[in-house]
């Protein structure tokens, strides 16, 4: 062969390897600087009359992103174990059940699945195509480039209109809420702590007395005075079965009324709460006690801003000031916890900070001894659902059982809201 084809035929593979290096660095790179970005997400109408999202991907200019959609028929398919994994062999399977694009896709729910099950499990995979190019062997087996096992992801937990109908919700495109994820999000907005004015509260007029359990103050392991007013205050509410949901009066209406009269709403039926409603009647209380010295409520969700489309999981709960630790300490009403982890009481700042590995050894501190909730139906039928705290406890970590979704309680805490400080204030004599 001459020289000068031989000289040609080796600076064009070596031109071409060169492009592939920089290819595989970029979006090794992209991953590690979490540079690619959620934008969109929007329920869509199709030609065919169905229903379809439609998913704006920003890759920062990156165009060797896959993004790739898979059903895998509600197994779990990432459960937080596999840095070292390769994750082909996870997905390869559901392949059967993939549509691929690059920056936007434009996604059709499969009707099959729609009609035959009501709640359902994707994953949003995105990977880089410049991986292929490089040997497993190699891959699996050089430090740097493990990253590329690890492709962000986003779980989507589908609701279809047939389910939501079974449960009494009327939305013709169903809903589909974002479970976990890698990804980051951007729709132009942030979430800030607030900065309106510390609000003040006279001093309660009524709330009944009780003495905390010895089985919760043996766990609690804290003799602070603050923490077992704010634990006791929590203990009442379920001193009786409590009615949850949405039905009864007004909310405005509800919070103007004193809090005898509230707890007597919602013992006897006449009106129902959820999450926020009971810890807003926590905070009128503990804002209004001469131990407490200020409050605060939470929001916490596992992403936000949220997209119109692609529901955000939260919750509500508080928090209380400690001035003796010079600190606040998250409270949870609803469920009945506060939080400890190697001892320590935990603030709502402190529980986004942790690991996943922290995460997991974050205790739920029961500050109740048993939970009575109880629904009422149309037809007036009462459902009750009385458990230990420690039974009624959300799993720490996202999981799956028996078809439905349940999502980890450390999952709420990907971003916390925070309310104006509450505090007391001597009534005029």
């Amino acid at each position: 062969m001459p020289l000068f084809i031989l000289t040609i035929l080796v600076s064009f593979f070596t031109l071409l390897l060169v492009i592939l290096v920089v290819w595989a660095m970029r979006t090794i790179g992209a991953l590690k600087r979490n540079e690619i970005v959620l934008k969109n997400f929007q329920h869509i109408s199709l030609s065919t009359g169905e229903f379809g999202v439609q998913v704006d991907i920003d890759q920062s200019g990156n165009f060797l992103i896959k993004a790739t959609l898979i059903c895998t028929d509600n197994e779990d398919l990432f459960d937080g174990s596999e840095t070292e994994s390769d994750y082909s062999r996870l997905y390869e399977p559901y392949f059967s059940d993939v549509f691929r694009g690059s920056h936007s896709l434009v996604w059709q729910y499969p009707k099959k699945l729609e009609q035959k099950v009501g709640v359902q499990r994707y994953y949003l995979v995105l990977e880089p195509y410049a991986c292929k190019f490089i040997p497993e062997f190699i891959s699996k087996n050089i430090k740097f480039l493990r990253a590329y096992h690890a492709p962000k992801f986003i779980e989507l937990v589908r609701q279809s209109p047939a389910y939501l109908e079974g449960i009494g919700m009327t939305k013709a495109d169903g809903y589909t809420i974002a479970g976990r994820t890698n990804l980051a999000f951007s729709n132009g907005e942030s979430l800030t702590t607030s900065t309106q004015p510390a609000q003040k509260f006279d001093v309660a007029e009524v709330i009944p007395e009780i003495e905390i359990p010895d089985s919760v103050l043996n766990k609690l392991g804290t003799s602070n005075a603050t923490v077992l007013e704010a634990v006791r205050l929590a203990s009442i509410f379920y001193t009786k079965p409590l009615r949850i949901g949405t039905a009864g009066i007004d909310p405005t209406q509800f919070s103007e009324l004193p809090i005898e009269a509230r707890l007597n709403l919602i013992w006897s039926g006449e009106s129902a709460l959820q999450c926020a409603g009971l810890r807003n009647m926590w905070l009128d209380m503990a804002a209004g006690s001469r131990l407490v010295p200020k409050v605060r409520h939470v929001g916490a969700y596992n992403y936000y801003p949220p997209f119109e489309d692609l529901v955000p999981y939260s919750h509500a709960l508080a928090e209380f000031w400690v001035s003796e630790w010079d600190k606040w300490v998250a409270i949870d009403p609803w469920y009945g916890f506060m939080f400890k982890k190697d001892g320590d009481f935990l603030s709502t700042t402190e529980l986004t900070q942790l690991s996943t590995a922290e995460k997991l050894r974050v205790d739920l501190a029961p500050i109740i001894p048993q939970v009575q909730q109880y629904i009422q139906n149309i037809d007036g039928d009462k459902t009750y659902i009385i458990r230990s705290a420690k039974d009624g406890a959300p799993p720490l970590v996202s999981v799956w059982n028996n078809g439905s979704y349940h999502m980890g309680y450390m999952d709420y805490f990907n971003v916390v809201d925070f309310g104006p400080e509450m505090s007391a204030r001597e009534t005029p004599k």
